[in-house]
Parts: C-alpha cells; structure tokens; sequence
C-alpha cells in the first residue's frame, strides 16, 4: 500500500520506544476514498483520536494520539533543518497528556512551567484543536492580557488545524483569526457540531468571559500577564462559569514560560503555581532549592526535554542535558545578570522559572548560592535567629537605635549580627562602614492586585516583598 508520507519515520525517531503502529495516522492510503477500505482505516484513527492508543506495554491518550498524528509543528531536524512536520515522540509529553487527562477527570486544572522551548504551547494547542474537532457544542477558550501573547498561540493553533486531514477537519462556519464557529449551511439551516473556538484578550475587563461554558480556558504566558486586569481578577471573574450545578465542567489551564516574568503579574503567577490546591489545580511533588519537596505546579526542568537530548528514542539524555546546561550556567556566574536570566530561561527548579530578570546592583549568583549553602546546613540553620527589630526613637520621633528581639513568629531572620565599631569623634558604637550591601525584592508595583483571598500577612492589600542583607 503506498502512502501519503512515505519518508515521516526517516525523518523522525529510527530508535522511538514506541511501537511504529502509535504512527500509523500519518501513513494515509492511497485507496479511493468511497471504498470500503478507506472508511474502515479513517473509522479505526478517529477511535484511537477518541479512545487512546495502547500495544505492547505502551498506551497514549487520545489528544496525544491525534497530536502525533495529525497535528503539524515548528519541527528541527537532527541536521538543524526546520520544517512544519509531525512532532518527536517524547516520554514528558507523553505523561503531560496523561496529566490533561486526569485533572479534567479529576474535577481539577493544571498549571504547567517550563523552560523555554519545551513545546508546550503546541502541546496545549492540541488539546484545543482535539476538543473542538471531536466534541459536539464544544467551547474552547484561549486567552492572555495582551493581544501578542493570545495571538502567538491562536497561530499555532491555526497552522495544526489547516494541516489536519480534511476527511476529519470540521467545515468553518465562522473562519476568522481569533472566532470558529464549526459546522455548515444548508439554505438558512445550520448543521454539524456547531463547536466553538476564540481568542479573549481581557486588557482592562477581568469579566470579559463571564458567562461563557468553555471546556477548555487557556490562560497564556501567566508570567507576562501585564494587563491592566490581573490575573487573579479575571480568574476570580470567570471561575463560577465551569461550573454547572456541582461538576465542573472546565478545564483550566494555565501555562507560563521561565524568564518571561518580568511583570508585577508574576506575583500572581507564583501564587497560582505554588498553592494549586487553593485553586483546584492538580498538584504534583517538585524538588525545592533547599534540597527539600513541596506541592505545585506541573514543573519540567530545563534537562527534561531539551532538544538534542531527547529526540533519538524519545527518552530525555537528562545527564547529557543537564551537563550541558552547567557547563553554560558556570561560564555566565560572574556576570550576575546574565547568570539570572540564564537560569530563568533554563530552570531546574520550579523556583527558579519564577526570577524576575533584569538589571541589579547585586551580586545576585553569589547571594543565592549563599543562601542555598545555608538552608542546606543543619548547623547553620540552627543559628539562625528569628525576631523583630523594636526602634528607638527621639521625643520627636526621629530613628536612633534599633534592638532585636527573638520571636519565632517574626519577619526577621539574621544568622549573624552586623559588626560594629566605635566612632571615634563620640565613641558611639555604629555598623562597619561599607562591610554590608542591601537590596529590596518589592512587589508594591501590584498592590492593587492583590485580591481578598491571600493570606492574612497580605490582607492589607500590599505585599510587603522582601529586604536583604549581606557582608561584602
């Protein structure tokens, strides 16, 4: 039997774990396409489309199946060609579909962190183009403060849907960039699936979607969420319409790229990635800077999925990978900007992807692995003293000393105590002069973001940020 793309495996994966059956979608026969043979193939696609995939010990989700096998992206080839072509099988896009799959099940939503160029917006674009051509009366809603960032990946998903083959691409009722509308007319009748698809953006109005009934809302680059309408503000706005009666009916998701959060939104994006279950979003265990585990977002590291490192078998080179990426951190440490923004680019810790780049003053590489060194010593932990500073003031009320006192409950965490000397035109005891560097990580840029439903510490409306201290 001839087929349609007789070159797609010389092209792809000669050693993918996967069997070659997970792609026989892209083999199309060259059969007439009113025989029986041609119904009975394209019958047999749309049920792994729907149903999923499973043979040899291997089993995909139907929206990966398709992705697989119908849906074209910004592909490199192994000697560097780019080309829009059927994706690399990959074991993290693998188990990221499964994760799909499972919070909507679940009643919940997912938000996803990676590192730049993972492909997670062809991903997400997928699942939307799957929902909106396998699903009667769907709606599908895909959305950014910002009309660049909502328009970046309604074109990916224009490219995969127009690359799809017409035996399964729904007719366009409406075909405008940013509003589908699926199905066809007959005289002043309308037909078909009569599913929906359109781009938000929500600026100035958080209440844009109200009302709506979407299946899925993508929330775009929340890290760059620069609108004047915060992202918590159009989540809050929006939510109640997932629901009909007690089952939701929605799946949020919610992606955001390291090194794109720059904006007073990334305080917002933080919060929503690291407290998921505030917001029903489906939780997943990630390793913290301090060595330690914590529950968030869904989190690739840089070394997962890096191109070059993966593409052979589908399986991620992590030690390859991530060798790589030291070897690139280590040459940029002793500039402190170029190191930040390297390794926000290029997290290896959910933490990271949340830097906020940009110039500094501050030795900021050797700060934080100061600070790392600390957390991760039990001894120095356990000097470390917590409290608040209790000000001495003139009668008229001017700042002239400042005592420590210990309290567990208290903002302050100093593991050693500045060192003084005595001045000698009056002997007054002052701090070493030019021995300490401070600098203020301050969030006050989105005071009026903050919405009722943070902790009791941000209530006021503000949130405080943080100040550093450290000896030269």
């Amino acid at each position: 039997m001839q087929t349609i793309y007789p070159d797609v495996y010389a092209h792809h994966q000669p050693d993918c774990i996967l069997p070659a059956d997970f792609f026989e979608g892209r083999y199309i026969p060259d059969v007439h396409p009113e025989s029986l043979e041609w119904d009975q193939w394209w019958d047999e696609q749309i049920d792994r489309c729907m149903d999923g995939y499973s043979n040899g010990g291997y089993s995909v989700t139907g929206p990966y199946y398709y992705h697989l096998n119908f849906k074209h992206i910004n592909l490199m080839y192994p000697d560097g060609k780019i080309d829009w072509n059927f994706p690399y099988f990959s074991s993290e896009d693998q188990q990221l579909f499964n994760d799909f799959d499972e919070a909507f099940s679940e009643g919940k939503g997912l938000c996803l962190i990676t590192a730049r160029g993972f492909g997670k917006s062809f991903s997400v674009a997928s699942i939307c183009e799957h929902k909106f051509i396998f699903y009667p009366a769907s709606e599908v809603v895909v959305s950014a403060s910002t009309a660049p960032n909502v328009d970046k990946l309604w074109g990916k998903i224009d490219v995969g849907f127009n690359t799809v083959h017409p035996e399964i691409r729904p007719n366009l009722l409406t075909d405008k960039f940013g509003n589908w509308e699926s199905g066809f007319k007959e005289g002043a009748t309308k037909y078909g699936y009569r599913a929906k698809m359109e781009k938000i953006v929500y600026d100035d109005n958080p209440g844009k979607t109200r009302g709506g009934r979407p299946n899925i809302q993508v929330f775009e680059e929340v890290g760059s969420w620069s609108g004047p309408a915060s992202l918590k503000a159009c989540w809050k706005k929006t939510e109640p319409s997932w629901w009909r009666g007690g089952r939701r009916t929605c799946l949020p998701v919610l992606i955001g790229t390291g090194g794109e959060m720059d904006t007073g939104a990334s305080v917002d994006a933080k919060h929503f990635a690291m407290n998921p279950d505030v917001y029903d979003l489906k939780s997943f265990i990630y390793d913290k800077l301090d060595g330690s585990q914590g529950k968030g977002a869904k989190f690739y590291p840089a070394y997962r999925k890096f191109s070059d490192y993966y593409e052979s078998t589908g399986i991620s080179d992590v030690d390859g990978a991530k060798s790589f990426l030291e070897a690139r951190r280590e040459k940029k440490k002793s500039d402190p900007e170029i190191y930040r923004q390297e390794t926000a680019e290029f997290p290896f810790f959910l933490e990271e992807a949340f830097r906020v780049t940009g110039g500094t003053v501050l030795p900021a590489a050797i700060m934080e692995e100061r600070f790392m060194e600390i957390e991760r010593d039990d001894e120095l932990m356990k000097r470390v003293q917590v409290g608040y500073f209790k000000p001495k003031l003139t009668a008229k009320g001017h700042l002239i000393n400042l005592t420590f006192i210990q309290d567990k409950s208290g903002p302050v965490h100093i593991l050693e105590h500045p060192k003084k000397i005595k001045r000698q035109d009056d002997e007054q005891e002052i701090i070493v002069p030019k021995l300490y560097i401070s600098g203020c990580d301050s969030y006050d840029s989105v005071a009026d973001k903050v919405d009722e439903d943070l902790e009791a510490s941000e209530a006021s409306g503000k949130s405080k940020g943080s100040i550093f201290m450290f000896k030269r």
